[in-house]
């Protein structure tokens, strides 16, 4: 045998474990994919070399030949696709298209050809003879050394770019990869060209430098975050280790007692059988244990990242206090992060200054708190962590700020898409209480915390602002309520001073208005001298007139008397058609003035009402007066009394203006006339209607009204008859 190959056994393990661990820790990652297949191509290298020398037939000799130079080239392609990813370089023609085509490009021949690149001679000591194609072998030698050309150019150019941690990785990275490489092309590209061939065992042996400064990069700069593989695989170790144990001593056990009374072969069946259950039974037991054990020692700061997000949505969804909910938030990532503190700086809102919420040992003074607020902004990263490399003096500065308050990370609440704002506020985290740092799958778990926290802060802000503006809007409404009040007591002290003057003027007025109507009315009955038919209607017109004045003074009156609680309605027994007679009689002078028809037919058998009889002949005066008024001349006004079952109906249906129909439900209110009645009748007072309503309620009745603007209108009341009255159909 071969005095190299338990060198190169011992080679291929190493870099096939390394390889698995790599691969294991992250499998999902190209670059930790990449890796494997680099350390698994070493190994396969060292499989080949070992056949070579091991194995005397030619046939088997020259298939180990093509197997480790097809590994050589598979382990530089896989180093450039490795470098490539690790840098995170874009996906592209310099380290995936150009080595998987060019290594596919190669492949084919070297496998399916016989004497492509190489043939096998005579057995020459370990091994054989081995010739070399020189076109062949060239292009070979071109295409390894590109490999790993290329990947060493990438990561030189790509070191300063980096932050400091990955600088130091790359530093280790390329010290294995260039001392390893240099031996290897040495002896094993360079020798065999000049056809010096046995030494090929040398290259494979100084991967172990590149392995040694590959872990060496694992351990002190953590390239490779591989505790959680450690931590599980030490955990089966250890479940396994316990029931096998467990499984022989009961075993040994079992078949001494039982050996005296079965056969050897029945009694290891049923020992066989009987282990069997509680081993599959406690072997999930065991490794639970195991794993909490090796997470203690290994993987103290473990954490599962999808049950932690689950909680965090469940605080979130469940509070809608921001107090509440940033405090619970900041407890739950300290738990299960595991960092000495979080606390949340909340910037300012419409309604309250900035506040900071949660634990925080060392406060941000107000002059911190202003520089972050004024350089923030101006940073393109939503997590900021104090052992990153700043990108630019802005980023350097806060850097410093949370280092000087022993703040290790930053977490800025703003919306994804548009960060070059400042956000409702930002988190901070402390180191974490292990003392390790935070590794990359916690800065990405945070920046979705930073993402999630901003919608729900945003919509308990908003709560916050309407919950402060109802406050903000009650104390308005308080103080404004307070002021009508005021206003309302001034406004009813005027409304008193103003009834009083009406009561008083209208009893003023009454005096030297009856002693009018009484002159007027003896000379027009020829008291004072005979009068003729011209000076008799001018007494009539005057008549008319001093009696609509008798009636506005009523009105006036009736309106005080309402106010003072004195209006009182006096029903009497009354023949309603004579009231309506008597009243038309009086103003069909006016209307005949206008040259408006007034028609009116007296019913018979009307039954006797109880009635106040000064108040209605008010109620009808004001109907008919209104009607000739804003009737226009050459019109019609039809007054209709009738008796129905239970009601009379008084109505006075004219042709005149109408009311608007967007005015109509302010009638009958006091002192309102519509915009119409205005212009037609600008010395109206808006009393009339207003009181015909009161005094037609008053009797127990109701209103009749109905109008369209430009056709005309329809006044008028029902009132409900005596219970002794005769019943006639309707």
């Amino acid at each position: 045998m071969h005095f190299a190959i338990p060198f190169l056994v011992f080679t291929a393990l190493l870099n096939l474990g390394l390889g698995l661990f790599v691969y294991l820790s992250n499998p999902k990652e190209l670059s930790s994919r990449a890796f494997a297949v680099l350390t698994a191509s070493i190994s396969s290298w060292c499989v080949g070399i070992i056949i070579f020398y091991s194995v005397g037939t030619v046939d088997v000799q020259a298939s180990a030949v093509k197997s480790y130079y097809i590994s050589a080239m598979t382990m530089n392609a896989s180093l450039l696709v490795f470098v490539g990813a690790f840098l995170g370089l874009p996906k592209g023609v310099l380290y995936v298209y150009f080595p998987v085509f060019s290594w596919l490009a190669f492949l084919v021949p070297l496998i399916f050809t016989e004497d492509f690149l190489f043939t096998i001679g005579k057995p020459l000591g370990h091994g054989s003879t081995v010739n070399l194609k020189s076109h062949s072998y060239l292009l070979y030698t071109f295409l390894i050394l590109s490999y790993y050309v290329v990947a060493l150019f990438l990561l030189y150019t790509n070191r300063n770019k980096q932050g400091e941690r990955r600088k130091r990785q790359i530093t280790s990275i390329l010290l294995g990869l260039v001392t390893a490489g240099a031996f290897a092309t040495y002896f094993n590209l360079y020798l065999p060209w000049i056809n010096v061939y046995g030494y090929t065992w040398s290259g494979p042996l100084f991967t172990i430098i590149f392995v040694f400064f590959i872990a060496y990069a694992m351990l002190k700069h953590k390239l490779f975050d591989i505790r959680a593989v450690v931590a599980r695989t030490f955990a089966y170790v250890l479940a396994i280790s316990l029931l096998i144990v467990f499984y022989a001593g009961f075993t040994y056990i079992l078949q001494f007692v039982a050996s005296d009374s079965m056969s050897l072969s029945v009694s290891q069946l049923l020992l066989n059988m009987t282990l069997t259950i509680p081993l599959v039974l406690l072997y999930p037991y065991a490794k639970k244990r195991f794993d909490r054990v090796t997470n203690s020692i290994f993987y103290r700061d473990a954490y599962d990242p999808q049950q932690f997000l689950d909680d965090l949505n469940n605080v979130l969804v469940a509070n809608i206090d921001t107090e509440e909910l940033l405090k619970k938030s900041c407890k739950l990532i300290e738990k299960d992060i595991k960092s000495e503190f979080v606390s949340f700086f909340l910037l300012d809102t419409s309604y309250y200054d900035s506040r900071m919420v949660g634990d925080y040992g060392s406060n941000l003074s107000d002059d911190d708190a202003n520089e972050l607020h004024t350089l923030l902004p101006k940073i393109h990263r939503k997590v900021i962590y104090t052992l990153q490399d700043a990108e630019t003096p802005q980023e350097r500065r806060v850097i410093e700020i949370l280092r000087a308050r022993g703040i290790s990370i930053l977490v800025r609440v703003v919306n994804s898409v548009d960060i070059e704002v400042d956000g409702i506020g930002y988190l901070l985290l402390g180191q974490k209480r292990s003392g390790n740092p935070y590794t990359t799958d916690d800065v990405r778990i945070l920046d979705i915390v930073g993402s999630e926290l901003e919608l729900a802060v945003e919509n308990a802000l908003r709560f916050e602002e309407i919950q402060q503006f109802n406050v903000t809007l009650q104390n308005r409404i308080d103080n404004a309520t307070s002021d009508l009040q005021k206003s309302n007591k001034k406004l009813k002290a005027l409304d008193e001073a103003k009834d009083e003057f009406i009561s008083m003027a209208s009893h003023q007025l009454r005096t030297p208005l009856t002693s009018v109507k009484g002159y007027v009315s003896m000379v027009a009955d020829g008291d004072v001298g005979e009068v003729n038919d011209k000076q008799k209607e001018m007494l009539e017109q005057a008549m008319f007139s001093s009696q609509q004045m008798v009636n506005l003074i009523a009105d006036l009156l009736n309106v005080s008397r309402l106010r003072t609680g004195k209006f009182v309605i006096d029903k009497q027994p009354a023949l309603l058609p004579d009231i309506v007679q008597t009243e038309i009689n009086q103003i069909r002078t006016g209307a005949s003035a206008k040259d408006i028809t007034l028609r009116y037919v007296q019913p018979s058998g009307f039954p006797e009402l109880q009635l106040d009889e000064t108040k209605i002949r008010q109620v009808i005066m004001n109907f008919v007066d209104n009607a000739i008024y804003y009737t226009p001349p050459g019109g019609v006004i039809t007054v209709v009394l009738i008796e129905k079952s239970r009601t009379v109906e008084f109505s006075v249906v004219d042709s005149g203006i109408g009311v608007p129909k967007e005015q109509q439900h302010h009638l009958f209110t006091k002192f309102y006339r519509a915009d119409n009645a205005k212009k037609t009748r600008p010395d109206g007072t808006g009393l009339g209607l207003f009181m015909a309503k009161k005094v037609i309620i008053g009797h127990g009745g109701s209103i009749i009204f109905k109008s369209v603007e430009g056709t005309g209108s329809t006044f008028g009341f029902s009132l409900p008859k005596d219970d002794s009255s005769s019943a006639t159909d309707d």
